[in-house]
């Protein structure tokens, strides 16, 4: 997986944008600057990080339960291998379901990727 081309665009109103490629693929994000910046960091990376294109090795996955601070929490992986892991301590996750119907329709083999 790889990140490129990571910009701030500045919109017209108070809506900006991240702009960034994922595995070469364009990608933006709405960013709504103000007096709490972290928080909507974290609202927009907990909407917006499960839409990211899978590889053939995983894709993110949310943590569930949300914890009690609903904070945004990804984790990287094959989801079923994570489940059966995160099974041992109460915790499942949910992945990327175009990479979740890939992974089918391949026989268990995830998405082909290109380089």
């Amino acid at each position: 997986m790889t990140v490129t081309d990571a910009r701030i665009v500045e919109g017209d109103d108070e809506e900006w944008e991240l702009r960034f490629e994922w595995n070469g693929v364009p990608e933006s994000w709405p960013i709504s600057p103000g007096d709490d910046e972290e928080l909507e960091a974290a609202l927009t990376f907990a909407t917006y990080v499960h839409g990211l294109g899978g590889t053939r090795l995983g894709c993110f996955g949310a943590v569930e339960p949300v914890d009690d601070n609903y904070s945004a929490e990804a984790v990287f992986g094959d989801p079923d291998a994570l489940n059966r892991l995160g099974a041992r301590f109460g915790l499942g996750f949910s992945g990327n379901s175009l990479w979740l119907r890939l992974r089918g329709a391949r026989g268990g083999q995830g998405p082909e990727v290109t380089p």
